[in-house]
């Protein structure tokens, strides 16, 4: 049990850590439309084992430089992993909010 931080990688490398029972941690990446593999990373992690995170002020999002990145800008990452997802924003939060209790608690 653990996470795999940052999750930039394609999703059959994902689903190997999935399969060893990590959770997969997207960041500011998902935000950006170039990022194709992380996208679909995205968009193939189960529900149960997604979670959001910002490594404010490590890596950028979509419009937001690296070192202008704060952790507020998580709930950017929810909205994208939401449109990725094609589910609602709420969806997202509940379910990343509820796997990083199960994780960390």
């Amino acid at each position: 049990r653990g996470v795999v931080h940052a999750f930039t990688r394609g999703p059959e490398l994902a689903m190997r850590f999935v399969g060893l029972g990590m959770h997969i941690a997207f960041g500011g990446a998902v935000t950006r439309p170039s990022a194709e593999r992380a996208r679909k990373s995205a968009a193939a992690v189960p529900a149960d084992r997604l979670l959001l995170e910002t490594d404010a002020p490590s890596i950028g999002l979509h419009g937001v430089l690296p070192e202008a990145t704060e952790p507020r800008h998580v709930r950017e990452v929810a909205r994208a992993l939401a449109i990725i997802r094609c589910v609602d924003e709420a969806e997202i939060e509940e379910i990343t909010s509820s796997n990083a209790r199960f994780l960390f608690d």
